[in-house]
């Protein structure tokens, strides 16, 4: 799983800086939920108790909304996902694939050099104790 990803350019950044403590709590938390869950920024309307926000949280979507932080849907909200630097499920998704495959390719390489490791001990074993007379 990914971190939900908070660019320090965002200090500052009046669309953040204005913000309400709680539309603040909203947005970071919707970023958080959306990475765990893979929505890509999509948060419906029955998953709003899920982002732990007390307060007016329509309010607080508006308040997002209203400063270019997220989209109301008819389903609930929208953060633009790549727009605030955060990546794709599929793109996530493909990254663990390829993390796996490169783990696995890495096992048999190590289990590889293992199993000639052993091969050549045991014939250095057979030599041991032998007699050099002639």
């Amino acid at each position: 799983m990914t971190d939900a990803r908070l660019p320090d350019p965002w200090l500052g950044d009046p669309r953040f800086s204005n913000l309400s403590d709680g539309s603040w709590r909203l947005f970071t938390h919707a970023l958080m939920w959306c990475n765990r869950y893979e929505r890509d920024g999509h948060v419906p309307k029955q998953f709003y108790a899920h982002l732990l926000v007390e307060g007016d949280t329509l309010g607080q979507i508006l308040e997002l909304v209203d400063n270019d932080l997220a989209i109301s849907t008819p389903e609930g909200f929208m953060i633009p996902w790549e727009d605030h630097g955060q990546s794709l499920a599929s793109a996530v998704q493909k990254t663990r694939a390829q993390n796996r495959e490169r783990k696995r390719r890495q096992i048999e390489r190590e289990e590889s050099r293992e199993k000639a490791r052993e091969s050549t001990r045991e014939v250095g074993q057979d030599r041991l104790g032998q007699d050099d007379t002639f």
